[in-house]
């Protein structure tokens, strides 16, 4: 017998047509006397073995020819080839009919490349809370770029500079780890349902090879078990894991603002494990057994899947509920002048450099913009219902959970770009506040006026309700 893979479908499709026949014919009365004969007879093994009809190839098509004695033959051969012919037709239509909707199932390799796009953004974001007022610092460019911004600013006090520790320092990196928590929970949702697909294509030549093995086995006089251990039952669960182990080796475990996204780790209800074993082993009762049996992998696909999709909803709602864990607020709006920016009224000392400000200003925050549009691009490029599409009958119709996956990563694309927009405009701000405090000509001031005017209307992107 073929291999019982997906690959195979095809031609484990037309040896389970066979074996549904040889089950077919036994039912009705006919016998086949070993796994390599060539017809099916309604007599002994005597000089005169009465009926015989041609049995289909090993792909499960032809056969159907009735033969008899010549007188038999004469008047009714035309008319039986037809009855048998038809009655052949009859079992492989039901065969096709079950199975059509499972013989385009995506390629789970489809996912890699959107896969891969998650995991490298997940890197561009990568965050942790460090000890140093609860500012969020990380690996790679990002955490190397918030460590200058938080030491810098630690050897600095007055105004200019608490607000900006207040705006952007406090609130960055807890920001870009709930971009990075929203990356790890959208590239774990579409490992799980690669993962699922993948346990799908399993099941269905599993469920197709087991139905042949018991039909031949009903023909020939023996029996078979029918029941197997289905493959998408906890597939979500481990394909969520899988997230983690990419090429890239990105750190994908939710820090800062993150850790108030939930990961996906159980399912509500447990998937069935087994397909059902058939009530009877005759002919009817197998073929009744493997329509349940796809019906049985389709229950744990829409199970499955929906544990996804609720988990990407809960996801979303915690981010319409806490968006100041993914946002800032507005940052050092309406200033036109540094009296808005510094007192020192109350013998608070002002203590600035410029060397330290600039390399916040000129380095340190656009390096993180650069990273931000890196990572939204990768979002973007992660972003796909291609791979999802299969037959609208299978699990949550013909893309499965993903609309839902769009609905947060919308929101996420859309964060990542404000966000970037008001580093760079932050980093701008900062650098005119610095430059124009205690100058006594107006280029200085005009420039930070001109740019706070570009900011007034600003406004940040709210996640919809």
């Amino acid at each position: 017998m073929t291999d019982a893979t997906y690959a195979n479908l095809s031609t484990l499709k037309g040896e389970l047509k066979r074996a549904a026949i040889d089950a077919y014919m036994v039912s009705q009365g006919w016998k086949l006397y070993d796994a390599g004969a060539t017809h099916y007879w309604d007599g002994d093994d005597g000089d005169d073995p009465g009926e015989s009809i041609s049995r289909p190839g090993e792909n499960g098509e032809g056969g159907g020819d009735w033969a008899a004695n010549k007188i038999k033959e004469f008047f009714v051969g035309d008319s039986r080839d037809e009855e048998w012919s038809a009655a052949f037709g009859k079992v492989r239509q039901r065969i096709d009919e079950y199975l059509k909707p499972w013989e385009d199932l995506p390629d789970p390799a489809l996912f890699d490349n959107y896969v891969e796009d998650l995991r490298k953004a997940t890197v561009k974001l990568a965050v942790a809370t460090s000890t140093s007022g609860g500012v969020a610092s990380g690996a790679g460019r990002m955490g190397a770029q918030l460590k200058i911004i938080d030491e810098n600013s630690s050897a600095m006090s007055g105004g200019t500079i608490s607000a900006f520790k207040s705006k952007f320092m406090m609130e960055l990196g807890k920001a870009i780890g709930g971009h990075h928590g929203l990356t790890v929970i959208l590239g774990q949702a579409m490992t799980a349902e690669q993962n699922l697909l993948k346990g799908a294509r399993e099941d269905v030549a599993q469920a197709v090879a087991n139905a042949t093995k018991s039909l031949e086995a009903y023909a020939l006089g023996g029996s078979s078990s029918f029941s197997f251990a289905l493959k998408v039952a906890g597939a979500v669960v481990a394909g969520v894991a899988v997230f983690a182990t990419g090429g890239t080796g990105a750190v994908v475990a939710l820090a800062g603002a993150g850790a108030g996204l939930t990961l996906l780790t159980t399912l509500a209800e447990q998937s069935e494990k087994n397909a059902t074993e058939p009530k009877a082993k005759d002919y009817e009762g197998l073929m009744n057994g493997f329509k349940t049996a796809l019906d049985d992998i389709n229950k744990a696909i829409k199970n499955e899947e929906g544990g996804v999709r609720d988990n990407l909803k809960d996801n979303l709602g915690r981010v319409q509920t806490d968006e100041a864990s993914y946002n800032l607020t507005n940052p050092l709006q309406n200033i036109s002048d540094d009296s808005q920016l510094h007192d020192d009224a109350k013998g608070r000392a002002i203590i600035h450099n410029k060397s330290l400000v600039f390399e916040i200003t000129d380095t340190a925050m656009p390096t993180i913009a650069d990273e931000l549009v890196a990572a939204k691009e990768l979002v973007w490029a992660g972003w796909s219902a291609t791979p999802y599409y299969r037959d609208a009958s299978i699990g949550l119709a013909d893309t499965g959970p993903y609309t839902h996956w769009a609905d947060l990563a919308g929101p996420l694309w859309r964060l990542i770009g404000d966000l970037e927009w008001e580093v760079r405009n932050g980093a701008t701000s900062l650098k005119l506040a610095i430059e124009d405090m205690g100058q006594t000509d107006t280029d200085a001031k005009d420039a930070l006026e001109k740019h706070a005017e570009t900011l007034k209307d600003y406004t940040n992107y709210e996640v919809p309700k």
